[in-house]
């Protein structure tokens, strides 16, 4: 363990079996007794004092990380790094993990106990991991910094060209977690250098594509342990076939030339979106292709002959038996999972916290993804009716007794259900037309959002643990409310899109998600997840202070975070209320084209 630094050990922090330890420890080794020093801390590194409180959970996030590291890294096999890539790994852990870390949860499951040590081990993730912090660090510089975005555009291209070679020499079983970790950290990469709405969509085509390899190979894996075949882990629902594999020549307008019916916004970005260029497009498409002739090759070893057909986009849910369900079975069955599987996760493969945290933070990046995604490539994206049915048994399952549940999700906390939801109702609104079972579908969804019901801190909680440990918990739970508000408001609007700011439904949405404001710091990391609903509400906020407050919000965010994406959220915002153009932006391309989520 480094000795510069002293994270608390996770075991006696969080886990249930130690309960008395860990209250000890947890309250006064760490938040309790070194408020000051952390406060100190934070000024120099936040440079603002009222960051204080919520500087100290992303120190306790930097103490955690670097407490994975050997006190010389000079000393691991295959981490004898120069001045510069000490840097940018540096940069990587200190502040790359501390951005995509959204809340407290039990100290395996942070990504800095996932990420950081697999880079010791693995040369090709030790790179993009070194890619990954010279990315935060370009956005450091304010997009300034030119040289440094060429080295991350041609590092980058580089580990994609390594990665297609290890899959076409890797034999059919050895596809491990590492795969995982490669698309989950690309993904995040690309809040901080943007390569354009096609890349990142083929990039999550083929994260997806990833995870269905490995449950292939983990399915593998049971069946040769146990000596005979098992259950799939995707539930014998409707699977997923190989998915389209979009051509190298089908590229969206945007690309191709000028959009025949969308003009580009002349807006300064600031560096905080690179234009779209054709960084790894080859070797992009080829490594798709990788991934879906490795899927099916497994799949024919497990003797998945059934998996021929999957659920055309928005298509209603089918049951075992191939029969309509009613709408009981759609609302606890296909709509939310947690609920699904309720009964089923006791019995489940057991998940490990390096699944958990890898699976959960690519899921969340993909709800949250949906809204931006390029819609020619809409065909060849597995839904998250699909998605979340797939990996819903490893999202859900506790792993630690921890002070709160939602501690067992270290992505999206107690929004998870929320965050399905989010991911559905995207999905659904690609449709131009909705028949009669799309109807159905969202307006349980609208259902299950409006009256939605925040999970309660537990006044043992309170008691027990520091009031700044127990806020930030309980801030998790305000915060999936306001996940909640987004999917409500967004279900209007697709419902009716003549739907009106000035409604008084809507203005009642903007004017509760403010009194949820209210109960979350003005920095508070967990704030991140409501990412997507800060944008579908801001789009109707009418009242000037009320933009003003959610600017300064975001614009917290943007100085203790430093990811390119939130400030493009901003941007997004500000050309939104100038322009007047309200909820509508939402399904107009030239204003999505200005985000990054």
């Amino acid at each position: 363990m480094n000795p510069v630094v002293a994270p608390i050990s996770s075991r006696s922090v969080f886990n249930g079996k130690d309960q008395e330890s860990s209250k000890s420890v947890f309250s006064q080794a760490y938040f309790s007794e070194r408020p000051t020093k952390v406060a100190a801390v934070s000024q120099q590194k936040e440079s603002k004092p009222a960051l204080d409180e919520d500087a100290l959970i992303r120190q306790y996030i930097r103490e955690s990380a670097n407490g994975t590291i050997p006190s010389s890294i000079n000393g691991m096999s295959g981490l004898n790094l120069n001045s510069e890539e000490r840097m940018f790994y540096n940069a990587f852990v200190n502040g790359f993990i501390v951005s995509i870390s959204n809340q407290l949860a039990h100290q395996k499951l942070l990504p800095g106990s996932i990420f950081v040590p697999t880079a010791m081990f693995d040369p090709l993730i030790q790179k993009l991991c070194m890619t990954c912090g010279a990315s935060f660090l370009y956005r450091c510089s304010a997009g300034n910094d030119k040289d440094l975005l060429l080295k991350v555009k041609e590092s980058n291209s580089l580990i994609v060209k390594e990665l297609v070679h290890r899959l076409d020499e890797m034999p059919i079983m050895e596809t491990r977690e590492w795969i995982l970790i490669y698309f989950t950290l690309q993904n995040n990469r690309q809040k901080f250098v943007y390569e354009g709405r096609h890349s990142q969509t083929i990039n999550l085509i083929s994260g997806v594509q990833a995870i269905k390899m490995w449950l292939e190979t983990k399915k593998k894996d049971a069946n040769t342990k146990a000596g005979e075949k098992i259950e799939e882990l995707s539930h014998p629902t409707v699977a997923d076939a190989a998915p389209c594999t979009p051509s190298q020549n089908q590229k969206p307008a945007s690309q191709s030339g000028k959009r025949n019916d969308h003009y580009s916004l002349e807006y300064n970005h600031e560096g905080d979106i690179c234009s779209i260029e054709e960084f790894t497009e080859a070797e992009s498409y080829i490594l798709l292709d990788k991934l879906v002739d490795k899927t099916n090759l497994l799949k024919s070893i497990n003797g998945n002959h059934s998996d021929s057909m999957i659920l055309s986009p928005c298509e209603a849910p089918q049951s075992r038996t191939g029969h309509m369900v009613d709408m009981l079975e759609i609302e606890a069955k296909m709509l939310l999972s947690s609920f699904s599987y309720a009964d089923k996760v006791k019995k489940a493969a057991e998940v490990t916290a390096f699944e958990r945290t890898l699976l959960e933070t690519f899921i969340f990046n993909y709800s949250g993804t949906l809204l931006t995604i390029d819609k020619s490539l809409v065909g060849c994206l597995t839904s998250p009716f699909d998605l979340f049915d797939l990996i819903a048994p490893l999202l859900f399952v506790p792993i630690y007794k921890c002070a709160v549940p939602w501690m067992n999700n270290p992505t999206a906390g107690a929004a998870l259900p929320m965050i399905e939801l989010q991911a559905k109702i995207i999905w659904l609104s690609f449709k131009e037309e909705f028949d009669q079972r799309d109807l159905k579908i969202i307006h349980t969804i609208q259902k299950l959002a409006q009256y939605y019901t925040r999970p309660i801190l537990p006044d043992e909680v309170w008691r027990s643990y520091p009031k700044n440990v127990s806020k930030k918990l309980a801030e998790s739970c305000y915060v999936s409310e306001i996940v909640a508000k987004g999917v409500y408001l967004f279900s209007m609007k697709i419902l009716d899109r003549s739907l009106s700011e000035g409604d008084e439904k809507v203005q009642e949405i903007v004017d509760s998600m403010f009194k949820i404001l209210e109960c979350i710091s003005m920095h508070s990391q967990t704030s991140v997840i409501a990412k997507w609903s800060f944008l579908v509400i801001g789009c109707a906020i009418l009242n000037e202070d009320q933009r003003v407050k959610l600017k300064k919000r975001l614009i917290g965010f943007v100085e203790a975070l430093k990811t390119g994406s939130l400030r493009t959220s901003l941007i997004f915002l500000e050309a939104v209320w100038e322009n007047g153009v309200g909820l509508n932006a939402l399904f107009i391309e030239k204003y999505l084209d200005l985000l990054v989520i």
